[in-house]
């Protein structure tokens, strides 16, 4: 009887601690992968941890952004993100602008904030420094006698930009006559 009972109790003991895991606050996702992983090949072994990791590292992508290895879109959003809080304008949602994103022979990224319709000069001019900074042509603020200001040391950060006072005397009609020339 003593044999039978201690059978028992090793071979439910495997039950046993699993059941345990759940309630020591382990998902129950884990407790399937490791079993998962028992039962498969080891190509599936890779595709079932690579799901599991790929949620977490995402967040931490989302959280930390590398602004020296930016994409074009990203560059995209963090410029329109600028003139967004200055201007009101969502460069990337009005048709009448476009963004032209390109690399220099300084091995900056520069973007270039252009009217998409119209064949006028160009309406701004932004870069990444080498520190991962995004800066905007002084030229464009009206401060010609500084090369470049930073905007934004931060990815999507708008908390150094001011918003753009109106003109006294100018209407949005105006704004948009002397941007395309008419």
């Amino acid at each position: 009887m003593k044999r039978i009972i201690l059978l028992f109790f090793i071979l439910s003991s495997p039950f046993f601690l699993t059941s345990c895991g759940k309630d020591n606050g382990q998902s129950s996702e884990s407790t399937h992968d490791s079993s998962t992983m028992k039962s498969s090949s080891s190509s599936e072994e890779t595709q079932v941890t690579s799901s599991t990791i790929a949620p977490s590292s995402s967040s931490q992508v989302e959280e930390e952004v590398d602004t020296k290895n930016l994409t074009t879109e990203q560059v995209e959003k963090w410029v329109s993100a600028i003139w967004n809080k200055r201007d009101s304008l969502d460069l990337l949602n009005d048709p009448k602008y476009k963004i032209v994103v390109e690399k220099r022979d300084d091995n900056l990224i520069y973007a270039n904030v252009e009217a998409a319709d119209v064949q006028i000069d160009t309406l701004d001019v932004f870069r990444i420094n080498s520190d991962g900074f995004l800066e905007e042509s002084g030229y464009f603020q009206s401060m010609p006698d500084k090369d470049w200001i930073v905007v934004s040391k931060k990815y999507l950060d708008t908390s150094m930009v001011s918003k753009s006072e109106p003109k006294p005397g100018m209407t949005e009609d105006s704004i948009a006559a002397r941007e395309y020339g008419e």
